[in-house]
């Protein structure tokens, strides 16, 4: 009997250690794949961004979806945040800019959008949907993804950011095959208020959100950019486990 008892406390002990170890483990899967995400450091300014900030600032090109391939355009992203807001500013090369939807949450991601997905307070199973094209529409959506690969049940596309404050510049002309465009540029300013779905607080310095940022060109053929991959054949944004991460300065 005793020599059963101490047989079955060693096996306790040793399925302990082993559960330890896979614990530990798993700890440091999830540290390394976080290291291996692309950070942006948002720094803090007093006031709204002006011109001469925004060229200070630091920028970070968007990559393809799949990492695989040189993107066709360039496109920078920059962000701050000021006490009220988080700005964001999407820089686009474009020698086709193109666009027909005029309504606000009309499916603008079926052609040219810029796309900032916002987790505020880190469960990655929820996060706000930010889209704007050429012609300043918007289309925004608080998106709940329990599968982690698109939104689902609880998903309310009739959300809006209130107070959302965009403005386009197009140099060029929009959906005119006959010329050749420049670029055209998004400023999105985003009360942290407006995010209400998660509490609408103010980030800590320090404080860490998850985001990713998107492109989609459509001419002459379609093209997808992210700042961090996600990696998905076909191509899918919807990947909250591949968000970068956003820290607050």
């Amino acid at each position: 009997m005793c020599g059963s008892k101490y047989l079955s406390v060693n096996n306790m002990l040793r399925k302990l250690v082993f559960l330890v170890l896979m614990l530990g483990f798993a700890c440091n899967a999830i540290a390394q794949n976080l290291e291996a995400l692309p950070v942006y450091r948002c720094k803090k300014l007093e006031a709204g961004p002006k011109e001469s900030d925004w060229k200070r600032l630091k920028g970070v090109k968007l990559k393809t979806y799949n990492n695989k391939t040189k993107p066709r355009f360039s496109t920078t992203v920059k962000a701050c945040w000021t006490e009220e807001n988080l700005h964001l500013r999407f820089e686009c090369e474009d020698k086709d800019i193109w666009g027909t939807y005029k309504n606000h949450d009309d499916p603008i991601y079926m052609e040219e959008a810029v796309e900032a997905f916002i987790c505020a307070d880190g469960d990655l199973t929820r996060y706000y949907e930010l889209n704007v094209s050429p012609l300043g529409v918007v289309f925004d959506a608080w998106i709940v993804n329990k599968s982690g690969y698109g939104g689902g049940e609880g998903s309310d596309f009739g959300w809006n950011c209130a107070g959302l404050g965009t403005a386009v510049t197009v140099i060029g002309t929009i959906d005119n095959r006959e010329d050749e465009d420049k670029e055209w540029t998004v400023l999105m300013s985003i009360p942290f208020s407006s995010l209400d779905k998660t509490g609408g607080k103010i980030p800590k310095k320090g404080e860490e959100w998850r985001v990713n940022f998107f492109r989609i060109d459509r001419t002459p053929t379609s093209e997808y950019y992210c700042l961090s991959p996600t990696l998905r054949e076909p191509v899918a944004f919807h990947i909250p486990s591949k968000f970068g991460r956003l820290i607050f300065e």
